[in-house]
């Protein structure tokens, strides 16, 4: 703590300095990106992100390229410090800098405490970039280090722990979780060259998604056998479903824009004339087309991955499938398996088309930011359930918490993941009480429609506050629906107490 106080201390005293000697280090911003930026009207630090996104397509199909081994290694990590180092420039200290503390702490730290201790450094470390952008830039949506730092910070926790589940034994592990998969034995801890390129893998370093060090570690030694061919069929069905979100996003969505759902009343463009229904559907559309511009960016990423040969995750049985061929729906639906029955989803941020189309909350999470939403279940939910005890509400709470403190200090994120915990415990319980009765009476087409209508205007209507960030402006639009979701989950969820849990028989 001592030497870290002094190393901040020197950082402040001579911050013009570093900036001079550390702003534009590679001299691009100059060269290439400012005469970019001017030519297409964005912003420099646009240019610098999309610039790198873009460049991991070359750079990774030639990874895919290269014998296992510490080829890839220096291969990872040289383009991923340049990548850093392009997009984020003087910034790119905090991002360096945590990685090799973390290492540190995991090479020094007795192996009980690695977890906790890089749990507890890196929140801190993110927690000053977040309320420096609460504070400074409030409501404003910059491409700064602060995106990579996130998944920087998932991915040495999430490391960390595996290194300390590798020195307990099996009986102390959850069964239901990850931990025994992922664990790192106290013998196969990486060296330094591993886990830099670990953590710098520049198709994913900064925008996502995260991974665990183990299926890394395969693919890289090339023990994961790849189907070339499979690869870049696999890229261009992933870049393809980017173009469809593209074409929402920029063309849909203008005709359906958020500044109607926070239109005071009386303006021109105001919803509070329309009944509650047509104000709950206008939002859920509209949130739903906001999502885009994540998710453009995430299958944007997701395809370099495929193209280095990351995101390859065995095969998947085509028995049933119709003439079990490739097509455009079974990538965007099915995450992109080819007609060999080859799977791409190994390295994915998520479905869009799964999320927007799913049942219940569950669907929803298991497709949207993917790797963080594993980090949540095996780094956060799971040891939590092992104090708390599974029957407990508390892990999911305090899950959800933890989600919104790794997004920021914005209280729309506060907002969003507490109402998000309590609409997921009411589907748990409708799920567990009310799904066995539809399933008697041979009707769950009919539970799948209603819980469909109600996922999706239950997570859009609580998406606002994760949209506009205010929750002056969050409590105005739900004030107007009159909490209408939120007062029906919990008549819902009183209504399940008094219905009896009931046993449903798999069929075959």
């Amino acid at each position: 703590p001592i030497s870290t106080v002094s190393v901040l201390y020197w950082c402040h005293q001579n911050n013009k300095q570093m900036k001079l000697y550390l702003h534009d280090p590679l001299g691009w911003d100059a060269a290439v990106f400012q005469g970019w930026s001017d030519a297409a009207g964005l912003e420099i630090s646009q240019v610098r992100f999309l610039t790198t996104v873009f460049a991991a397509y070359p750079v990774g199909m030639v990874m895919g390229f290269l014998p296992g081994g510490y080829v890839r290694h220096f291969w990872s990590i040289f383009f991923g410090v340049v990548a850093c180092l392009a997009c984020f420039q003087e910034d790119s200290a905090h991002l360096i800098g945590q990685a090799l503390l973390s290492y540190f702490i995991m090479r020094v730290f007795p192996t009980e405490k690695v977890g906790i201790t890089v749990v507890v450094l890196s929140f801190i470390h993110m927690s000053a970039a977040h309320l420096y952008s609460y504070f400074y830039e409030f409501g404003q949506w910059n491409i700064d280090y602060t995106m990579a730092q996130m998944i920087l910070t998932v991915k040495v926790q999430t490391i960390a722990y595996s290194v300390t589940d590798g020195a307990r034994p099996e009986s102390k592990l959850n069964p239901k979780s990850d931990q025994l998969r992922d664990r790192i034995l106290p013998k196969d801890v990486p060296n330094p060259i591993e886990y830099l390129s670990y953590i710098f893998f520049f198709p994913t370093f900064i925008a996502g998604p995260a991974f665990t060090y183990n299926s890394y570690i395969k693919w890289v030694r090339g023990e994961v056998n790849v189907p070339v061919v499979g690869r870049f069929v696999a890229a261009i069905w992933k870049f393809l479903a980017a173009l469809v979100i593209i074409f929402l996003n920029k063309v849909v969505h203008p005709y359906i824009p958020n500044e109607r759902v926070i239109a005071p009343e009386g303006s021109p463009d105001s919803l509070y004339d329309y009944p509650i229904p047509v104000r709950l559907l206008y939002i859920w559309v509209t949130i739903v087309l906001t999502r885009t511009k994540y998710f453009l960016v995430w299958y944007l990423v997701d395809a370099s991955c495929i193209l280095s040969g990351f995101g390859y995750n065995g095969k998947m049985d085509l028995t049933n499938a119709k003439n079990g061929k490739a097509s455009v729906w079974r990538s965007m639906f099915e995450d992109s398996v080819d007609s060999a029955g080859d799977r791409w989803n190994a390295c994915s941020n998520g479905n869009y088309f799964k999320v927007e189309l799913a049942t219940n909350i569950k669907g929803v999470t298991d497709n949207w930011n993917t790797g963080v939403n594993n980090w949540l279940k095996n780094v956060v939910y799971f040891r939590l359930s092992s104090v708390f005890g599974e029957r407990s509400q508390a892990p999911v709470l305090l899950t959800q918490v933890t989600s919104a403190f790794w997004h920021g200090f914005y209280p729309g994120y506060y907002l969003f993941f507490v109402s998000g915990s309590v609409f997921t415990i009411v589907a748990r319980s409708v799920r567990t009480k009310i799904r066995p009765i539809f399933i008697k009476a041979h009707q769950p087409t009919l539970y799948d429609i209603i819980t469909f209508l109600c996922t999706g205007i239950g997570v859009n209507y609580i998406g606002v506050p994760f949209v506009f960030l205010d929750w002056r402006v969050t409590l105005r639009v739900w004030q107007d629906v009159m909490y209408l979701p939120h007062v029906i989950c919990i008549l819902v969820y009183v209504a399940t107490m008094f219905v009896p849990k009931e046993k449903v028989q798999k069929e075959e």
